[in-house]
């Protein structure tokens, strides 16, 4: 039998999504939740691998399992054994045929940029902090290049396992939330490590005035990631969304007022 969790966590104090030797991330926790609750080891596959740091208000993962329970037993039970840092939201059992990560159709990131003199206190590695001064109208006119089918090897880590560098992105905008506070929204059919994190970095270069909107235009077309700007925080960054089609029958919860309510 196979079954989907939705969870959602703060990626604070893990050290990302996929298992480490050291056990200190995501996954190697979840899966010890429910073998606590199930008394059987469990390997679970999850939709996206989120970096160290990174958050998540709708992650999706499966895994298979030959114990019958209640699907509402499934979350109240391994929810049990889970740090407050994480919680499973719903438990749908599908069909076998169904992948976490190669079933998804897209996948939604927001990032929460704080620009002011002055780090934050209270979101402390909730958002992504900037000194510099944001021109909103810049940062709207940039963040417009990125819409579509493009060559993302300048935005992708030298890490990255990915055999092509070519993503489509489906919607990207950006609002101004408050005096302080920038919301961002990606949504593409996937991403590559780091991808957008090291857009954001860029970004910010253009809307402080750093460096005109045409030098990112060059940085895009030139697919040299040494031309790009450093890697930004990972402390804003959510994984929000994860879309598969509808025969999979796999409910999403939108949770876009979360970043609409800062």
């Amino acid at each position: 039998m196979r079954i989907v969790f939705s969870v959602e966590y703060d990626g604070s104090s893990f050290c990302g999504w996929q298992h480490q030797p050291s056990e200190c991330s995501l996954q190697d926790v979840i899966q010890d939740a429910i073998k606590k609750f199930s008394g059987q080891p469990i390997k679970i596959i999850g939709s996206s691998r989120t970096d160290s740091g990174v958050h998540a208000t709708w992650q999706i993962f499966h895994f298979d399992t030959d114990l019958q329970r209640e699907m509402n037993s499934w979350v109240r039970g391994v929810n049990t054994f889970l740090p407050s840092t994480i919680k499973v939201l719903g438990a749908f059992k599908v069909d076998e045929d169904f992948h976490a990560r190669f079933s998804a159709i897209k996948r939604q990131y927001n990032y929460i940029l704080y620009s002011s003199k002055v780090s934050p206190c209270l979101f402390f590695n909730k958002v992504g902090w900037t000194w510099l001064e944001i021109d909103e109208n810049k940062l709207k006119e940039a963040i417009k290049i990125f819409i579509g089918q493009h060559d993302f090897s300048s935005f992708r880590s030298s890490e990255c396992q990915s055999k092509s560098p070519v993503r489509e992105m489906f919607e990207v905008n950006v609002d101004k939330i408050s005096e302080s506070y920038y919301i961002f929204k990606f949504v593409a059919n996937s991403f590559l490590h780091h991808m957008i994190r090291n857009i954001i970095g860029s970004l910010i270069y253009v809307a402080s005035g750093k460096q005109p909107l045409n030098w990112l235009i060059d940085v895009k077309n030139s697919k040299n990631r040494a031309l790009a700007a450093p890697t930004f925080s990972p402390s804003g960054l959510y994984l929000s969304g994860v879309h598969y089609d509808a025969k999979w029958k796999i409910p999403f919860e939108n949770k876009d007022f979360i970043f609409n309510n800062i």
